[in-house]
């Protein structure tokens, strides 16, 4: 199966809205349509532990270990997730509405980021 495969799956799994699949670089290997999140600005907050803004929506972080990451937006409107793809080769980023419990969404992600794994 492809990136785009397994994103799109994790998009299917009605844990999430939003997916994108982010290289270290910043680049995107892949993203859906429906956001526009910044590459950069992802893997700069994953590493350094931070809250980051994707379009225009602050999510502060409540979450982050060396291989994962979870943020939600205080004014209700859902969460970021991020899984690292191992062995340290990008992330795999998810939004999550917040009628989903994170917990569900970060499993999914993480699910997915080591099925990416082994297709980058």
């Amino acid at each position: 199966m492809s990136v785009e495969g397994y994103a799109n799956n994790l998009l299917n799994s009605g844990a999430v809205g939003a997916v994108a699949v982010v290289a270290w670089n910043g680049g995107m290997w892949f993203k859906t349509n429906n956001w526009e999140p910044s590459g950069p600005d992802l893997v700069n907050a994953f590493s350094n532990k931070q809250s980051v803004v994707v379009q225009n929506v602050k999510y502060a972080l409540m979450q982050a270990t060396e291989d994962r990451y979870v943020a939600k937006n205080v004014q209700g409107s859902g969460s970021l997730v991020m899984a690292m793809i191992p062995p340290n080769k990008g992330l795999v980023v998810a939004w999550s509405p917040p009628t989903v419990e994170t917990t569900l969404a970060y499993t999914e992600t993480a699910k997915t980021a080591a099925s990416v794994s082994k297709v980058i």
